[in-house]
């Protein structure tokens, strides 16, 4: 089954009104814009030299990349890179991820990742030392998940929000917010691209 990036919606709000976000094309020229929306497979955006004029419309597959105003970059290679990963590639991309740039909520603690078959392990690990805690919370990201947009940050922090049942005494229960605060704008929306492509894997057709 050809897996499509829906869902894919990556909200961004006009409150800086001093900085400009580059739209790089695969042809090499730039457009200086506020981007409003960008979807699966285009990116809604107002030039940058007149905020008040209408909504342009970019493809996609006319894009390289975009770099936001606050220098981080989002390329979308990278997002069809994903889109062509097989389950374990998935899962591996999934865990590395988290390994590498996910925290806790509040940020003083870090997350360690791993599968148990289908469930997705959170364990928390000690920023300084290392140290692995022995509590840890089982996610079925398999079964029915309610995926925000992801949440930009200043400092180039990124929030994770997505509701998704957790396996509590051997029972799949519902109603539960996970949040993993991730550094970096880009990893942040790769890792989340990942997690509703791994929930892709386990939809009916």
């Amino acid at each position: 089954m050809v897996m499509k990036y829906c869902c894919i919606l990556l909200f961004l709000t006009l409150s800086n009104a001093f900085g400009q976000d580059i739209i790089v094309l695969n042809d090499g020229g730039k457009l200086e814009a506020k981007i409003k929306e960008i979807t699966d497979s285009e990116i809604s955006y107002i030039r940058f030299d007149n905020l008040d004029g209408p909504i342009f419309i970019a493809k996609i597959k006319k894009i390289k990349e975009v770099v936001f105003e606050n220098g981080t970059s989002l390329s979308f290679s990278d997002i069809e890179n994903i889109e062509a990963m097989s389950l374990e590639e998935t899962k591996t991309f999934i865990v590395q991820s988290i390994n590498n740039f996910a925290f806790q909520r509040d940020g003083d603690k870090a997350y360690t990742a791993d599968f148990e078959g289908k469930y997705l392990k959170l364990s928390r690990r000690n920023i300084e030392s290392g140290e692995i805690y022995e509590n840890y919370r089982l996610y079925d990201f398999s079964s029915k998940c309610d995926f925000h947009n992801l949440s930009k940050r200043g400092n180039d922090l990124s929030y994770i929000n997505v509701y998704v049942p957790r396996i509590v005494n051997d029972e799949n229960r519902t109603g539960y917010k996970l949040v993993i605060l991730v550094k970096g704008h880009e990893k942040g929306q790769l890792l989340l691209n990942a997690l509703k492509k791994y929930n892709e894997f386990f939809k009916e057709d």
